[in-house]
């Protein structure tokens, strides 16, 4: 069990759905749509990583939609925005 410096508060990352075309559009031409995905998913990935071992308070992921790609924080609460 984690023992969190502020148990009763939650760290919160908002993150769109990882959609070809939805995500990190700015980026492109220089990167292709599946590229900006790509990018997109390390970053939330990053973000979520470094909540949860600041061991500040339980992690909270609020989603834009359902998508596979967040079966990959299991360990984090997940909400739908």
């Amino acid at each position: 069990m984690v023992k969190y410096a502020y148990p009763n508060s939650r760290l919160v990352i908002f993150a769109k759905a990882p959609v070809p075309g939805q995500v990190k559009t700015r980026m492109s031409p220089v990167l292709s749509p599946q590229q900006s995905v790509e990018l997109h998913q390390r970053l939330v990935s990053h973000a979520v990583h470094v909540a949860k071992s600041s061991q500040l308070a339980p992690v909270v992921l609020y989603v834009s939609d359902e998508h596979p790609f967040w079966t990959t924080f299991s360990d984090v609460l997940i909400k739908r925005q």
